[in-house]
């Protein structure tokens, strides 16, 4: 798995964390088409089956606002999450939540990102291995001290599952 996060802003250096009531609203969910985007760079992630995370530049958006997701290879899907303005820097526990997969059956994958008020934090979920592509209930899901914040539903379904995306993604690529 590769989970992929667009941090507006990555710190370099430890920082104060706000207090659990900081606000964190769901701005968009949806899925992003599979196209040639390369990832500027990995950062550690333990929590996850790869054990790292992909850094991607800023600027991808989500090419349907669609929560019905087919099982296709390098297809990415996930929220866009903004810390309310005013806010301090926030610590955001990524979760996803899903079927299990790969050889250990992992059903749960986090990983984190620090976030100021004011910004935006896009993290993403891309099909790069077969043994990923697992039909059933997926849950994106933003903590902040072991609250959830905010929890978005995703339902992966086989290849042709959502014909949306076919017409999307096939547009995007003939463009």
């Amino acid at each position: 798995m590769r989970p992929r996060l667009i941090p507006l802003l990555l710190l370099a250096c430890a920082l104060p964390f706000g207090a659990a009531q900081a606000r964190v609203r769901l701005v968009e969910a949806g899925i992003v088409c599979p196209a040639l985007r390369e990832a500027s760079g990995q950062r550690p992630a333990p929590d996850t089956q790869t054990g790292t995370v992909d850094i991607l530049s800023a600027g991808v958006e989500f090419d349907l606002p669609d929560r019905v997701v087919p099982a296709m290879q390098h297809l990415g899907f996930g929220l866009r999450v903004e810390v309310e303005a005013g806010e301090p820097e926030t610590e955001l526990l990524i979760v996803v939540e899903h079927p299990p997969t790969g050889p250990e059956g992992v059903t749960r994958e986090s990983w984190t990102q620090v976030a100021a008020g004011g910004e935006r934090s896009l993290n993403l979920f891309t099909f790069d291995y077969p043994y990923e592509m697992v039909p059933g209930p997926w849950t994106f899901s933003i903590e902040v001290e072991g609250e959830r914040v905010v929890e978005v539903p995703f339902t992966v379904g086989d290849r042709f599952a959502n014909a949306r995306v076919d017409a999307a993604c096939l547009e995007m690529l003939n463009a």
